[in-house]
């Protein structure tokens, strides 16, 4: 809760500075400017805290590592906010960045509130801005952004300037998309009498808005499927269960009290315009009930006017009073966010926590891990590494991943903050063979030479009998296993015989499995290692492959054919892929028009690629190597076929689901875990007749096909990296 306590006072010290310029006339704007320059100081140092804060990053550090040319052919946000990222973060990295955002939401709200309703109390405003809005800046930027300039050009409203206004939504709109409602706010004004509207105009309005707050969901589906630009925010029309929407009642009771008050307060314009807004802002918030994500265009409307009721809310008490109105004003939004943060358990989403703080606190409270693995090639098991320590809290751990070789595409992925290390710069032939010979004492003294609080081998391989060899007594030991072992002795090939294998996985304090099959069956083969076993389902970004399938495809001729298959995989004897291309020469002799897309390289391409020649196929499977993102070929294609003789718990059918593409697999471990008894996918028996009949019956019937798209799609939606992280590092917890 650490950084909550620092929000606080933060806050606190931010509103004192905000009341003394608005008491204190020969500082000027001193104060001001002080407490503007704390808040971006104070977002800069963000640091590994908020819901987003991993996709912001990852975004970050994609848009600053392409080129110009290659970065407007990706750009895949609104264009202002990703040149912006781009720019800041080649300069200067995250705090230059996520200080010009808080300087974009801050600086604008402040000139607003300043200069547009001089009037107003402003501390109150900014305490009301902090409390309320300042806490989801950084869990939605960009729209909260687009807000504080709908905000700042407001004020071409008030002088009947259209062309400016529209100006400002236009910027608003290279922030977020969703700014284009704003162009509502101008027809609030009465722009003939040069005062908000009101009387029949306001009741009409009311109802419009209603109106609107009813079949907004039909509206919102038919714009994002026929506007090409809205299409972004189709999934903002979707019902969801989660629409719990209790801020709602809250904002009732405000809207009913400044209802009320405002007979109380002087004949001003500003008054009934903000009214007329937070009233929109009201009617727009019951579609939270089942639409949490289109309720967010209330904001729009609910900032302004809070900001600016809140200031001018004491107004309405007489001059004895005021400082007592003030202060309950305060206190209200105060309990708000105490009621959010400390009872209601969101502290999580206050997305603040500082590289100063944690440095300070670091040193003594951070952990030390090494992740050890044979390399960090373009294997499932690999990438799920590269994405469970980049989403770790780095205010909790100092991570190391070490290599025995130091090769492999999936290197390149790993966050700055991750170190990066390897024993040998070359793949050692024989090297199995050649570690046998040295005891794994001797190896862990040659090759891991500091102390680690965890060391995992993070697969099953010779860095398993190497990290046994820990001399460390308070070093804890964790291996984690990826695939189904269904005999002994292939476990065993790391080791010099069967019984230094049981002894040495005897010495791990944890063992982690990627899937409930793949432990039963591991203990199944060795029950005398059972002890601290642990099932953790792989980290998979899926807010960042959903982002990354949406990209355009270079070659859309390679979905001229009926029916797209598509695998992923390295080319190696587990993944099978031999059988599947057979499978694939027996659809076309049945005379489907079917092409089979490979993703992958490895040790059987040319022997594969000999197949594909000597069956004639040369039309029918294309050979596409490894891709960058892979994601956009799996989203396009008709069908996903896993052919795996074994696997752990597969991430490119998990990446398959997430991007909405219906499955076809052989039975492994882990596929009822993601795809039930069929009702998410089909699992066919593990040989090739069973694989050729199952993908048969899927492409003869395309209301099959349709329906495991859908089931598919919502499948993909379970796999959430924040909660498959805190899981991690809650039993990493539990170790030390």
């Amino acid at each position: 809760m650490e950084s909550v306590e620092i929000y606080l006072l933060t806050f606190l010290v931010v509103t004192g500075c905000m009341y003394q310029q608005k008491v204190n006339k020969h500082t000027f704007n001193l104060f001001a400017i002080i407490g503007v320059f704390i808040l971006i100081i104070f977002a800069a140092g963000r640091y590994h805290v908020g819901t987003d804060i991993n996709t912001y990053t990852n975004i970050f550090e994609r848009y600053s590592s392409y080129d110009w040319p290659t970065f407007f052919a990706n750009v895949d946000s609104e264009v202002l906010y990703a040149i912006i990222a781009k720019v800041t973060y080649m300069c200067g990295g995250r705090v230059l960045t996520w200080g010009t955002f808080a300087a974009l939401i801050t600086i604008p709200t402040y000139l607003a509130l300043k200069k547009q309703y001089p009037d107003i109390a402003i501390e109150v405003s900014f305490f009301v801005f902090g409390f309320s809005y300042y806490t989801t800046a950084f869990n939605v930027t960009r729209q909260i952004i687009a807000v504080a300039i709908i905000f700042w050009g407001m004020q071409f409203i008030y002088k009947n300037k259209l062309l400016p206004y529209l100006i400002a939504v236009l910027i608003a709109t290279g922030f977020h998309k969703s700014a284009v409602i704003a162009v509502v706010i101008w027809f609030l004004w009465d722009h003939k009498s040069n005062c908000p509207i009101s009387g029949k105009r306001r009741i009409i309005t009311i109802i419009v808005a209603t109106v609107l707050v009813f079949f907004y969901q039909n509206a919102l589906e038919f714009l994002s499927s026929h506007v090409t630009f809205l299409s972004t925010y189709e999934g903002y029309a979707e019902i969801s269960t989660r629409g719990q929407n209790r801020d709602l009642y809250v904002h009732i009771i405000e809207w009913v009290i400044i209802y009320f008050l405002q007979k109380h307060m002087e004949e001003d314009k500003a008054v009934v315009m903000m009214i007329n807004m937070l009233t929109i802002s009201v009617l727009v918030g019951f579609a939270g009930f089942t639409h949490p994500q289109v309720k967010r265009m209330a904001y729009y409307f609910e900032m302004p006017a809070k900001l600016v009721l809140a200031g001018y809310l004491p107004y309405a008490f007489s001059e004895r009073s005021r400082w007592l109105a003030k202060f309950m004003i305060c206190l209200w939004f105060f309990a708000l966010f105490v009621l959010s943060a400390y009872i209601l358990g969101e502290a999580n989403l206050i997305p603040y926590r500082f590289d100063l703080f944690s440095a300070w606190q670091g040193a003594k409270m951070r952990k030390k891990l090494l992740f050890f693995i044979p390399s960090l090639a373009g294997g499932g098991a690999e990438k799920v590494l590269v994405n469970m320590v980049n989403n770790l809290d780095e205010t909790k751990y100092e991570i190391t991943v070490k290599t025995l070789f130091d090769h492999g595409v999936n290197k390149q992925y790993l966050l700055k903050h991750i170190k990066y290390d390897y024993v040998f710069k070359n793949v050692i032939r024989g090297n199995t063979k050649l570690f046998k010979l040295f005891s794994p004492e001797f190896l862990y003294k040659k090759m891991i030479k500091e102390n680690y609080d965890i060391v995992v081998s993070y697969f099953q391989s010779p860095t398993t009998r190497i990290i046994a060899g820990c001399p460390n007594k308070n070093t804890k030991l964790v291996q984690w296993i990826h695939n189904e072992f269904h005999e002994p002795n292939k476990i065993a090939i790391c080791y010099r015989n069967l019984d230094e294998c049981i002894r040495l996985q005897k010495k791990y304090d944890a063992t982690v499995y990627v899937a409930k099959t793949v432990k039963d069956i591991y203990l199944n083969t060795f029950p005398e290692i059972k002890k601290n076993d642990k099932v953790l389902y792989n980290v998979v970004e899926s807010d960042k492959i959903i982002e990354k399938s949406k990209e355009s495809i270079d070659n859309p001729e390679l979905y001229n054919s009926e029916f797209t298959l598509i695998s992923v995989g390295r080319l190696v004897p587990q993944k099978s892929f031999d059988r599947l291309i057979n499978v694939i020469n027996r659809l076309v002799t049945d005379g489907l028009d079917v092409r089979l897309l490979l993703l992958g390289t490895g040790e059987l391409e040319e022997t594969l690629k000999k197949q594909v020649r000597d069956l004639r196929l040369e039309k029918n499977v294309e050979f596409l190597g490894y891709k960058k993102n892979p994601y956009k070929y799996v989203k396009n294609a008709d069908l996903f076929v896993c052919s795996s003789l074994h696997e752990g718990f597969s991430t490119a059918v998990t990446e398959a689901l997430i991007v909405g593409t219906p499955v076809v697999t052989t039975v492994c471990s882990g596929m009822e875990e993601l795809l039930g008894q069929n009702e998410y996918g089909l699992i066919v028996d593990n040989d090739m007749e069973a694989l050729y009949k199952g993908v048969k019956k899927v492409l003869n019937n395309r209301r099959i096909l349709e329906e495991l798209s859908v089931k598919a799609f919502e499948r993909g939606k379970k796999f959430n990296v924040v909660e498959t992280t805190k899981q991690i590092e809650d039993f990493l917890d539990t170790l030390v």
